[in-house]
Formats: C-alpha cells, structure tokens, sequence
C-alpha cells in the first residue's frame, strides 16, 4: 500500500465519519498568507494589491474538544481541541489559520 493509497483511505474514513455523526463531511477552510513583502501588518488591513491576498484552501477534517482534568479527575477549566486534516488537500503550516465549519464562499 502506497502513502497515495492510505491518504485516500484516510479521506474516505473522515468522510464517512462527518456523514455518521453530522450533516456531511466536516468541511473547514485553512487561510494562508500571503508571503510578499507589502503584506499589510495587521490582519484586518486589506493587501496592499490583489495579488497579496491569502490563498483559501477547503479541507474535510475531523474536530475533537477534549476538557482537561488534573491528577485527581477534576476538571481544570481548559479545554483541548484537536482538528485532524485529510492529508489529500493542502498541508497546514503552523502560520496558516483554519475556520473549522466554514466552507469556502462560492
């Protein structure tokens, strides 16, 4: 079996899972900024041309929100979210940022 043929089958399983447990396959977006020099400072600035603007990739993920306990079993009041990503789209940058829910607007 190839790494081709398991990420398939991977995307295959979160798939189904969104579709088990939901209304469809979990669908977030992950937004990657743009790597050019006049990119604006603040994040609400918008580029200063069109082609610095970030690159919006759709991916099927899985989402869990775990509360944490501490050595007793009392909860600590934090919370852990893992979002597992289907490995047939892009791969996520520790810079990128992901709106897990939200699908690219059409």
């Amino acid at each position: 079996m190839s790494g081709a043929d398991i990420a398939a089958e991977v995307a295959a399983a979160l798939s189904e899972a969104g579709e088990a447990t939901g209304s469809g396959p979990y669908i977030c977006t992950i937004r990657r900024a743009s790597s050019e020099p006049d990119e604006p400072q603040n994040p609400w600035d918008e580029p200063a041309d069109p082609e610095n603007e970030s690159t919006l990739y759709p991916v099927t993920a899985i989402q869990e929100v775990k509360d944490i306990r501490d050595m007793t079993g009392m909860l600590v009041g934090i919370q852990k979210r893992t979002v597992t990503v289907s490995a047939t789209g892009v791969a996520p940058l520790k810079s990128d940022k992901i709106a897990c829910g939200v699908a690219l607007p059409m």
